[in-house]
């Protein structure tokens, strides 16, 4: 298929001579990293937008004097998803129960994000990228043990193949020092206690609600790609 966009065309040039030294010249790899983390944001934003809907059309319903349970909520799930997680059936009417039965979301950005992350674990294959990325490394770690939404979860994934490459290239003593220094490693183990805690931390905004944390974060796979991510840095 010919090349859609810049990544595309980037992915399509990789093996070109000096291609790594051209994409630090322009500060390509940090900027990738933001790519990343601003894929996280999106996520989050569209799952809460998804969720609102949602709960502004049961509220309409009730108010016209509707029952969930009886308005047949499969022909509007409130964001164009799939409704499988309605349980009204079931007699949970406390509207505190509400955020269980909301519809899962549907990600926006599967493919951006495996793009990115192919691009910065080409790019992180060669040692230079290392000291650029230095002072971004806080924020790449972080990515492998926050919490998401279900239409999130990749973001993790894509996060901790691009940590995955950087250990096993980029590593150098210099580096090791930086995130002993830094307790970087103390951070990412910090956030996966709090991922694998049974409720969201009480600082959470609101729009985070629906993140994934204790079991719920397990089944979605969270809990492997923040361990897997945490042992195998610290072994390179």
């Amino acid at each position: 298929d010919r090349p859609t966009s810049d990544v595309d065309v980037l992915l399509a040039n990789a093996g070109c001579e000096r291609f790594v030294l051209r994409c630090v010249e322009n500060e390509l790899p940090p900027n990738l990293i933001h790519c990343l983390r601003l894929l996280r944001v999106l996520e989050l934003q569209h799952d809460h937008a998804v969720a609102m809907r949602f709960q502004r059309e049961r509220e309409r319903r009730r108010a016209e004097g509707g029952n969930d349970g009886d308005d047949n909520d499969n022909d509007n799930d409130g964001g164009g998803n799939t409704n499988e997680d309605d349980h009204d059936d079931d007699g949970n009417t406390n509207e505190d129960d509400d955020s269980a039965s909301l519809p899962a979301t549907r990600p926006v950005s599967t493919r951006a994000a495996k793009k990115v992350s192919r691009l910065l674990c080409l790019l992180c294959a060669d040692a230079s990228v290392g000291e650029q990325l230095r002072p971004h490394l806080f924020g790449l770690l972080a990515l492998s043990g926050a919490s998401y939404p279900r239409s999130g979860v990749h973001i993790a994934t894509a996060a901790s193949d691009v940590i995955l490459a950087f250990a096993a290239s980029c590593l150098s003593a210099s580096l090791v020092w930086f995130l002993h220094d830094r307790k970087m490693i103390v951070h990412m183990t910090d956030d996966v206690k709090e991922l694998c805690s049974a409720a969201a931390p009480s600082a959470s905004a609101p729009s985070n609600s629906r993140c994934l944390y204790g079991p719920d974060a397990e089944e979605a796979g969270l809990w492997v790609v923040a361990l897997k991510t945490v042992v195998r840095l610290v072994a390179a």
